[in-house]
């Protein structure tokens, strides 16, 4: 369960270029075009992943992993390439075999499939020679992503940094 978030290096160190821009809801940790990641996901993703909720470089490593898998699933369904239902259904009953999944809150449980999914399907192009560095490129250049501004700042390059930096 340690890998739900684990994004491989090569694929944190994507560049490309995107904006943050301000923070329209107080509970917003992270968006992604119309996606959002509440405080309380995150918190619960870090805590199932047995990451330090106390640590505010772990939780910009939290958003930054889930931005990027959020972007990519984006910019793939955009080109038509989609998480299958029955890929999905899988991925379901395997993360309801974790011990803590009924205490998860409903949406925290969408954000665990979501993330799974993104990843299996980036491994999966990747696996069939699909440039997918190149794929979360062209995601961070053209999604509308939004940090907290309390967690950090979105570089465009995968990273979310604390601001000042």
């Amino acid at each position: 369960m340690r890998t739900l978030l684990t994004v491989s290096a090569v694929v944190l160190v994507a560049g490309a270029t995107a904006g943050c821009s301000g923070v329209p809801d107080t509970d917003m940790a992270a968006s992604v075009g119309s996606s959002t990641l509440t405080h309380d996901e995150l918190f619960e993703i870090m805590a199932i992943n047995e990451i330090p909720t106390s640590s505010a470089a772990d939780a910009r490593s939290t958003v930054a992993s889930w931005i990027t898998l959020r972007a990519a699933s984006d910019r793939l369904a955009e080109q038509g390439v989609v998480v299958t239902d029955d890929e999905r259904a899988a991925t379901t009953t395997r993360l309801e075999t974790v011990p803590v999944w009924d205490e998860l809150s409903t949406s925290t449980q969408e954000v665990a499939i979501d993330l799974t999914t993104a990843n299996e399907l980036l491994t999966r192009l990747s696996n069939q020679g699909i440039d997918v560095i190149a794929v979360i490129e062209e995601a961070f250049a053209s999604a509308d992503i939004e940090v907290d501004p309390r967690i950090g700042t979105f570089d465009g390059v995968g990273d979310v940094v604390a601001l000042g930096r």
